[in-house]
């Protein structure tokens, strides 16, 4: 008996420094290629913003709880409600300027656009942190409202995952109003194009092993990139996001959960001609998992160009009257 308990204790040793072994050679090895550009998807956002530069507002700055200062721009408008604008992803505020001016135009709410932490003039470039720490970061931004303003929430692209992950919270029922543009659901959600469409490519073999990781409680290596995106920064290197930052700007595992949680579904809204997501999938996959799901398809409208044309905003409009 006791030879079988020590080869047990051997076999037993060997399959933990086995799969310890497997794991930090897909963390170390397990990256991919980048995407080749695709300017198309998110620089007619940054040049139309520009182009309207002398009504684009200056970028503020704010505290967060960790003391860091985090970027926003401000629309001023109506005192008694405010809306916030959640960027796609490797966006900034900037790019919603368009949308911005067309919600806050004629009486409208106060709107505010953020830097996410790890976006524009937040923090570092592709991380953050912890895991949790952005929707604290949003909590902390909710100080910027006017007071006693009633909040709306819109988030477009992966900034609409993220918006949906704040639904299935308890800081979720602090919005009157959440909006869902081509949201990010899930990787594996039939909404989701291969790559995005090529937007994104995933480090497969590393995102698993840190997921791994993160499910037995080990929070390490997590600012490691595990995404890259079709876009250059301004030194020319591919766009990246660690495994902390992807796993925060995004719905939870179970989106469905974070759809059912609030009172009134979030209305989502898609291009027809969606290049990242495929548009006809989001009705009967949000009508599955709850009946009065609200989707609306838009004709004509790309990816992109659901944060930039007047037709769209014309339906954001019109669903937050009276808002």
């Amino acid at each position: 008996m006791p030879n079988l308990f020590r080869r047990a204790a051997i076999a037993g040793l060997a399959l933990v420094l086995g799969t310890g072994a497997l794991l930090a050679g897909m963390i170390a090895f397990g990256t991919s290629a980048p995407p080749p550009p695709l300017a198309v998807l998110l620089e007619p956002a940054i040049a139309q913003a520009r182009a309207q530069q002398g009504m684009v507002p200056p970028l503020l700055s704010f505290k967060s709880r960790d003391g860091s200062s985090l970027g926003y721009r401000r629309y001023d408008g109506r005192q008694d409600a405010a809306l916030f604008l959640i960027h796609g992803s490797t966006g900034s505020a900037e790019g919603m300027h368009a949308m911005a001016v067309a919600l806050n135009e004629a009486n409208g709410p106060t709107v505010i656009t953020l830097d996410m932490r790890g976006h524009g003039a937040s923090g570092r470039l592709g991380d953050i942190d912890f895991i949790g720490q952005m929707e604290q970061d949003l909590e902390d931004a909710l100080g910027l409202a006017p007071a006693g303003a009633k909040l709306g929430l819109i988030g477009f692209s992966a900034g609409g995952g993220f918006a949906l992950r704040v639904a299935g919270t308890k800081l979720g029922e602090r919005f009157e109003r959440i909006m869902l543009l081509a949201p990010m659901l899930h990787p594996r959600s039939p909404t989701y194009r291969q790559n995005g469409g090529g937007w994104a490519v995933a480090y497969l073999p590393r995102l698993i092993a840190l997921a791994v990781l993160e499910q037995s409680g080990l929070h390490i290596y997590q600012h490691l990139p595990v995404l890259a995106f079709a876009r250059q920064d301004s030194a020319g290197k591919p766009y990246t996001y660690s495994f902390r930052l992807w796993a925060n700007f995004k719905a939870h595992e179970d989106y469905a959960a974070d759809y059912r949680r609030q009172q009134r579904a979030p209305l989502v809204l898609i291009g027809e001609q969606d290049e990242l997501f495929n548009a006809t999938a989001y009705e009967p996959e949000l009508k599955a998992v709850r009946p009065d799901a609200e989707v609306r398809v838009l004709p004509g409208i790309n990816h992109i160009n659901l944060s930039l044309r007047p037709e769209a905003f014309a339906v954001i409009k019109a669903e937050l009257k009276g808002f």
